[in-house]
């Protein structure tokens, strides 16, 4: 059945089909109505299936076909500093490791930042195709930023380039982000060159670990970036459902989830 809006509504809703995005703030300003009223336009529109509820707004609902940087970063925020938590307490002192570009790996170098500036962990070296990556860990630690053609979109390089580039390392750790997962595919990106890079690195890595917040599984984007018996590990959130522990338990999967 065909749903039925008022102009406030279709105001936020035209707004959200052009510019993708627009906060609560926005939305008061562009219909002239309350806040909880905005919120409860947000929820409605969130039910029918036609927006995507964000930190501070919504934003239009996206087939895992594009990556728009600026707009995953305010999505589950608290899942994946859970997730990037973990991760960090995976790097030991004196390792060689590769950290993926991505909005939870992000939250992995804040982390780890952190075991840095205290002296929990010395004498790191990280390797990382993202700019967001080098610009929190290159104060504390030595980085080493992969070459290759750069996205605006993503805040990352990849491509022919960054694959040569690496050819020439092997690491101890490396940490990879993933746009979706199925237990059929495996890991997958909206990004070609992004996904080649990610199966280059699980070749050059003693052990592989894939960080994904739990709603990323069962959504698939185009490229492969590695299969489930190429990983070493999941980091997840707590949010994962118990059926899908169970089936990474019959792949013979570690999970590494908060307790």
């Amino acid at each position: 059945m065909k749903k039925e809006y008022n102009l406030k509504e279709m105001e936020i809703l035209d707004y959200v089909q052009r510019n993708h995005m627009i906060t609560t703030a926005e939305a008061v300003e562009l219909t002239n109505a309350s806040e909880s009223t905005v919120r409860r336009i947000f929820i409605k529109l969130q039910k029918d299936g036609r927006v995507e509820r964000i930190f501070g707004g919504i934003k239009k609902i996206q087939e895992l076909e594009t990556y728009h940087y600026h707009e995953i970063v305010t999505t589950n925020v608290e899942q994946k500093r859970e997730i990037g938590e973990i991760a960090a307490q995976l790097v030991d002192s004196n390792e060689f490791i590769y950290i993926d570009c991505g909005t939870t790996t992000r939250q992995m170098c804040e982390a780890l930042a952190d075991r840095v500036k205290s002296g929990e962990i010395q004498n790191i070296v990280v390797v990382t195709n993202s700019v967001i990556n080098l610009e929190i860990l290159g104060a504390c630690c030595e980085v080493i930023i992969v070459g290759g053609r750069y996205s605006t979109d993503r805040k990352d390089v990849s491509g022919n380039l960054s694959e040569t580039f690496l050819e020439h390392f092997r690491f101890h750790k490396s940490f990879l982000g993933t746009d979706g997962f199925s237990f059929e595919q495996g890991f997958t990106s909206t990004s070609a060159t992004v996904s080649l890079l990610g199966k280059a690195v699980s070749r050059l890595s003693e052990q592989s670990f894939v960080l994904m917040d739990a709603s990323k599984i069962g959504k698939v984007a185009a490229g492969i970036t590695c299969r489930l018996e190429n990983v070493d590990g999941i980091i997840t959130d707590s949010a994962i459902s118990q059926e899908n522990l169970d089936r990474f338990a019959e792949h013979k999967m570690k999970v590494f989830v908060k307790k």
